[in-house]
């Protein structure tokens, strides 16, 4: 059973070890990207301030076999920010490698989405690189459609907090937030 809190201080070295878990993904698509990820999390960590400094809101993913197991384990992490009222930005959905490809990603989207929904939103956009074929397919996969991949689109559809987040490659999707049936 998958379930949801939002991150505090001692996560920072989790969220650290799936940054640095995806880096052999990412490091030839994004050249630096995840390495400034990292070290912002070390950052972060020497001045005793959690993933939501950042301005993002961290969301822990722990998983207890049974529902009433008293342990749970980490296996994953969301970081997630709001553009406007309306819209949702996820800059980041990750897993540890040894707790991938058993439907934590799909149930972790659905509880966000659930989330993000009741807050207001009705949007939720993020970025992904149209080489990252594993993310495309699994965001296409959940209703996500791709909005563009030029950079002039991409900020003006998301607003200028895109200006700073775009790096050649990358391509917006968007979904629809609705309640699931």
């Amino acid at each position: 059973m998958l379930s949801l809190r939002p991150a505090q201080l001692n996560d920072n070295a989790f969220i650290r070890e799936l940054f640095t878990a995806a880096l052999p993904l990412y490091q030839h698509l994004m050249p630096g990207s995840f390495e400034a990820n990292i070290q912002n999390m070390d950052i972060l960590t020497d001045k005793g301030l959690s993933f939501n400094a950042t301005g993002l809101e961290g969301w822990i993913f722990e998983n207890a076999q049974f529902s009433n197991q008293p342990v749970k384990t980490t296996v994953g992490f969301a970081g997630i920010g709001a553009l406007n009222p309306k819209q949702a930005y996820m800059a980041a959905l990750y897993f540890l490698p040894g707790q991938q490809r058993q439907g934590f990603g799909s149930t972790a989207l659905k509880l966000l989405e659930s989330d993000y929904l009741k807050q207001g939103f009705e949007h939720m956009l993020l970025l992904v690189h149209h080489q990252a074929d594993w993310a495309r397919n699994f965001y296409l996969r959940h209703h996500y459609q791709t909005i563009s991949a030029k950079r002039a689109e991409i900020i003006r559809y998301g607003g200028e907090a895109f200006s700073h987040l775009y790096e050649p490659g990358l391509e917006l999707m968007a979904k629809t937030l609705t309640i699931s049936a």
